[in-house]
């Protein structure tokens, strides 16, 4: 996702969607590790309000694009990504 190129307003919801579960099963199981996935989980929640705040009264989400900024949410897969990675 490109904050230069608009998405769909429900693509966070639909497709982060289990990403988000796997986060959020992630900070209980692995307590180590909760603060990475708990700012993923967080991250992924915040580029859903930026879609859903963007979207214009009344238009349908699954049709009408919106700009977001994915930063945080590019920035979490990152510390996500070096947790994961053996060393």
């Amino acid at each position: 996702m490109s904050a230069a190129n608009p998405i769909l307003a429900a693509a966070p919801a639909l497709f982060l969607v289990s990403l988000r579960q796997t986060a959020s099963s992630a900070i209980s199981t692995v307590p180590e590790s909760s603060a990475v996935f708990t700012e993923l989980r967080d991250a992924i929640d915040d580029l859903n309000n930026q879609a859903t705040t963007a979207l214009p009264a009344g238009a349908d989400g699954t049709k009408t694009l919106v700009t977001v900024k994915p930063a945080r949410l590019s920035a979490a897969l990152d510390a996500t990504d070096t947790l994961c990675t053996p060393r």
